[in-house]
């Protein structure tokens, strides 16, 4: 937690600004780039009222093109992985590109979950070709996840979709944020460390 609090300190927020992301994946979810490179990215999610849009989790099941880990300095959360299950078909896998948030369906197949209940000071490590996703406890106030991110090792990743109801995925719109929008972000993130 001492390291994200001192990159915060630290950091230039019209650095931080070039790579964050506001509404990231789903309304509510920004995203604060501490450090980009192609070998390692440092990050910080932050959700202020979770909830769990999507077939009720907070992101689709999937995969990642790289490894990374995650520690949950504010909140609770729970983290789920999943296995593929051949036996069923109730999900859509899609090879997917989150560059162009487009994915080619290549089998329909089943999942079963191993959920982790995470709470603040804990990690977590999840490899490129691991399914996850996280899953929040509605009403629980603020969350914020440190995430480093290892470079790439495959060129898309998994991407899982329920085969009732919505097959295609929803996405908010998401912008990069202004300078000032940045600030407050960076701001907001120090006042939960510190008061954590």
């Amino acid at each position: 937690m001492k390291n994200f609090l001192a990159m915060l300190h630290e950091m230039d927020c019209a650095d931080m600004a070039q790579y964050s992301v506001a509404n990231h994946h789903v309304n509510g979810l920004d995203y604060l780039c501490l450090h980009r490179s192609e070998k390692l990215t440092i990050k910080l999610y932050l959700m202020e009222k979770p909830e769990n849009p999507n077939s009720g989790f907070l992101v689709n099941p999937h995969s990642h093109r790289y490894s990374f880990w995650s520690a949950c300095l504010v909140g609770t959360l729970q983290h789920v992985r999943f296995a593929e299950d051949l036996t069923k078909a109730d999900w859509m896998r899609m090879r997917y590109a989150p560059e162009t948030r487009s994915g080619i369906c290549d089998a329909y197949i089943g999942l079963t979950s191993k959920v982790e209940r995470i709470h603040e000071g804990d990690h977590y490590f999840v490899t490129s070709d691991e399914i996850h996703t996280l899953k929040m406890y509605p009403g629980s106030g603020p969350l914020l996840l440190g995430l480093v991110q290892f470079s790439d090792v495959k060129e898309k990743s998994e991407l899982y979709l329920p085969t009732e109801g919505r097959p295609t995925p929803e996405y908010p719109h998401s912008w990069t944020p202004t300078l000032i929008h940045t600030q407050a972000l960076r701001d907001r993130c120090i006042d939960l460390l510190e008061a954590a």
